[in-house]
């Protein structure tokens, strides 16, 4: 091999671990950043976007939400006109999110305290009981549209274009460039 040759050769090598580099803090800085939040927030869950109307026109489609979370049920204010935004699981399909206003609180003879939700777009309340071992936590922000980015990746062309779309960088950031004469 000529000295011409390695010495693109050793170029090459050292950008592709600049760019592997600055890639592997970019992933680092990102897991950090979303671990802080959990923290700080007290939730595994601190983003989530609504997927239907029905909390509109308060929350709306494709908004990302940021979701703190509650000690115990006593922590949600429950009331028609403004009680807490929570995020709940659905109940009977634990890996699905709901996004309701709590309106009122059911203390039971027992003891234990149900929330009822509705959403602000809906006519009637929510036909279940949010339990405590269901609330995830309640809304504190809004931001409008950003969520359309979460609801994109979270399908399979999304994710799959977002791969593509960082390969073709990669690559593209480390061909050898042509030096004009």
């Amino acid at each position: 091999m000529s000295k011409r040759g390695s010495l693109i050769s050793k170029a090459m090598r050292s950008e592709l671990a600049k760019t592997l580099a600055l890639l592997g803090v970019t992933v680092l800085g990102i897991l950090i950043f979303r671990e802080a939040l959990t923290i700080a927030l007290d939730t595994a869950y601190v983003f989530h976007t609504p997927i239907s109307p029905s909390m509109e026109p308060t929350l709306n489609v494709g908004d990302l939400i940021i979701v703190q979370g509650v000690k115990g049920i006593d922590d949600v204010r429950a009331n028609p006109y403004n009680g807490d935004i929570i995020v709940f699981r659905k109940p009977h399909s634990r890996n699905e999110f709901i996004v309701h206003r709590a309106v009122g609180k059911v203390r039971m003879p027992n003891g234990e305290v149900y929330i009822i939700t509705k959403g602000d777009n809906n006519f009637r309340e929510d036909p279940w009981r949010v339990t405590q071992d269901m609330i995830i936590g309640k809304v504190i922000w809004r931001i409008p549209l950003l969520g359309y980015i979460k609801i994109f990746l979270s399908t399979s062309v999304g994710m799959s274009l977002l791969i593509i779309l960082l390969l073709a960088l990669f690559i593209f950031e480390n061909l050898p460039q042509k030096k004009s004469s």
